[in-house]
Formats: structure tokens, sequence, C-alpha cells
């Protein structure tokens, strides 16, 4: 699916935007980016949803992969693939001896 130019990224929002298209992409399983800006930008996750799958599935970008089309700044293509039918939960981790106040 083509998006045009989404170059309304706000740093740290969540971003919803709508594509139009005539075509049921049915059950999400996987989600290629192409970008063609050379403005790097971080996603977390995109989760999709359509008429015939209302409920969203995501894919997380896990490894933390700037996008941009210069290739010094990131990557101008990635593939991600839903890994479980459960959103992703963050998990924190805390170093040291804990707190003693």
């Amino acid at each position: 699916v083509e998006t045009g130019s989404l170059d309304n990224f706000v740093n740290g929002a969540i971003e919803t935007f709508t594509i139009e298209s005539k075509i049921d992409i049915g059950q999400l399983d996987c989600v290629t980016i192409n970008v063609e800006e050379d403005d790097a930008w971080l996603f977390e996750s995109i989760s999709v949803s359509s008429d015939s799958n209302p409920d969203a599935r995501s894919v997380y970008n896990t490894e933390k992969v700037w996008m941009s089309s210069d290739l010094s700044e990131g990557s101008d293509n990635l593939e991600l693939c839903v890994q479980g039918e459960e959103p992703m939960k963050p998990t924190v981790s805390f170093l040291g001896s804990g707190y003693r106040g």
C-alpha cells in the first residue's frame, strides 16, 4: 500500500493514519516499510486493522532500526512480521541492589 507523503510525525506522539485501498489486505502477517525521504525516524510499532479484520495486529521494531533513505542515518527498507497474537508488554529491568530510601 502506498502512503504518499506521510511526513507529519511528531516526536513521542502516537500517530494514526487511515490508508484507503480497494484491496482488502486480509489478516496482517508482515509489513514492509520503504522510505524515500532522508529525515531519519524511529518507530516502536505499527498496528493494522481492516474492515474484514477489525482487531488490530501489530509488528514491533524490537531492534530499534532507524528509517531513512540516507543510509548513513538508517535503513531504507525493513520487513517486520507479527510476533504473536497478544500485544507486547514492555519489560523493565533494574540494575543494582534496590532502593534504600
